[in-house]
């Protein structure tokens, strides 16, 4: 559960399985969310950023806010919640969740890059 500093609706699909056979799990009238404790001690929960593909075998694209990519480093703690339709929580399922450095260093990095090589062999 990865992402790098300043993503903001990354969707991540996912099939929500159950029992130590890994039969999906029937999420009609269930409601999943993201809990987690960022780096620096801030509780992030997603709400409801999710759309279900096909709930009778747990389909679903979960898009994870950009609150959760502000604060780099570990999670403290991440888990998605599943609630039933009386919103107790009936399920958690624990995630390792990082933010990383932004992406908009690398892009920087490889223009220098390319510059340099153009400069020094004359490529156009």
């Amino acid at each position: 559960m990865n992402g790098h500093q300043g993503d903001n609706g990354r969707v991540v699909p996912f099939v929500i399985v159950q029992g130590p056979n890994h039969l999906p799990m029937n999420m009609q009238g269930k409601s999943i969310d993201l809990v987690g404790v960022d780096h620096d001690g801030r509780l992030k929960i997603s709400g409801a950023t999710y759309k279900v593909i096909d709930p009778s075998v747990g389909t679903l694209d979960f898009t994870i806010p950009g609150a959760f990519y502000q604060a780099l480093g570990d999670y403290q703690q991440a888990y998605f919640r599943i609630k039933d339709s009386n919103n107790q929580v009936i399920s958690t399922i624990n995630v390792a969740f990082t933010t990383l450095a932004g992406a908009d260093y690398m892009t920087m990095e490889i223009l220098n890059i390319q510059w340099i090589c153009k400069s020094k062999h004359g490529w156009s």
